[in-house]
Order: structure tokens, then sequence, then C-alpha cells
């Protein structure tokens, strides 16, 4: 198992999972390795052997966070969900360390338009991982889709605060207080976005847009 590890750790999946499934048939209660292998099975795009591997590791050890966690995250990138969110909430009741999952339950509701339900998650995300900037700016995405300007400008701010280097944040920020009529902030937002992301798609756009503003 021991190589497998060390397979995996220089993206040789292949080999990887060769020694994982050779631990496993020398020891087939190994729960970690089925784990493992389940990660690396993901890796590799096989979900089907993915799941199969992770159900394994449940049917031995079925309050093992971290596999429902992966189980989650898999279901998330395969767009089920509900189902990633039924997994996500398993392993917040088995353990409170796992402070992002509530930031990944925010987004598989954001993507589904419950904002309400995305709200409430990130809240609880925040309370938990409080200097985590993504959650954030996902909160001021739900502001901005409700209509709420400030709010949103409130919680983009604190996003920068957490990470100065995002130019998304900035280009949000300056298009907000651009829309308020705050044209000096705004200068100062798409300007930041400029420097941080100078080649960025919509850096052209920004640049006629700021000389407009006066």
């Amino acid at each position: 198992a021991n190589m497998g590890l060390a397979y995996s750790r220089r993206d040789d999946f292949e080999q990887a999972a060769r020694f994982w499934r050779a631990a496993i048939a020398l020891k087939p209660e190994h729960v970690e390795v089925y784990h493992n292998l389940g990660a690396i099975y993901a890796k590799m795009g096989q979900m089907e052997e993915a799941f199969a591997m992770w159900d394994k590791a449940l049917a031995l050890e079925p309050d093992r966070a971290n596999t429902h966690y992966n189980i989650g995250n898999a279901l998330y990138r395969q767009g089920a969900y509900e189902r990633a969110i039924a997994a996500w909430s398993r392993v917040v009741e088995l353990d409170s360390q796992y402070h992002k999952v509530h930031y990944n339950i925010g987004n598989a509701y954001f993507k589904q338009k419950k904002l309400e339900q995305a709200l409430a998650a990130y809240q609880r995300g925040r309370e938990r991982d409080p200097d985590n900037s993504n959650i954030y700016y996902n909160i001021a995405q739900i502001y901005i889709e409700r209509g709420e300007a400030e709010l949103a400008i409130q919680y983009l701010r604190d996003s920068i605060e957490r990470n100065v280097q995002d130019p998304e944040a900035y280009y949000q920020l300056g298009g907000l207080y651009h829309k308020a009529g705050r044209l000096r902030e705004a200068r100062l937002s798409f300007e930041r976005f400029l420097q941080l992301s100078p080649n960025h798609p919509r850096a052209d756009g920004i640049r006629q847009a700021l000389r407009q503003i006066p």
C-alpha cells in the first residue's frame, strides 16, 4: 500500500492502482486501500470502479467521513447535486472538522438556484472557516442574484480582504460601484483587476470603460 501512495503522489495512477489491488488481494478488509483505490479510479475517470471501491470501504466502515466526502465530490462533478448534498450532509454528521463541506453544500444548492439554502450553507461555512475568501465571494454572488448590491459589495470587500490577488472579485466590485455611481471606487477596482489579470478576456472592455469614467 505504501508503494501505492508513492506512485499516487507522482501521479502514476496506473501503477498506484496496481499496487493497491495487490494490497487488497493480500488483505481484503483493508478499508484505507479501498478508499484510496476509489480516489485513484476517480482521477482516471473510471467512475463506476471508483464508486464500487468506495462502497466496499463503507461496507467495512460505514461512518468513514472522508469516503462520504469523496463520494460527494464525485457526485457533484457529475451534476448529481442532491445526491452530493446527501453525501456531504453525512460528513457533517460524522466529523465537525470538515469545514469545507459547508462551502461545497452551498455550491451544490447554488448550482440548483436554491439561493436560500445556499446562503445558509455558506454562512455555516463562514462561521467555521472565516478566512476562506471563496465563501465570501460566493455569498456576494447570491446577493448579486437577488439584486442586493450593498450586501454584495460588503461581501466582495470581505473576500478581497482575505485574498487580495483575486481579479474576479475586483471585476465584480468595480461593476457594482459603477452601477451605483461610485465612480472613483469603480476606477480603483477596475484598475486593480487589470493589474492582476491584464490578459483577461474582459480586460479590453474594462480599459474602454475606464476611458469613460471621469
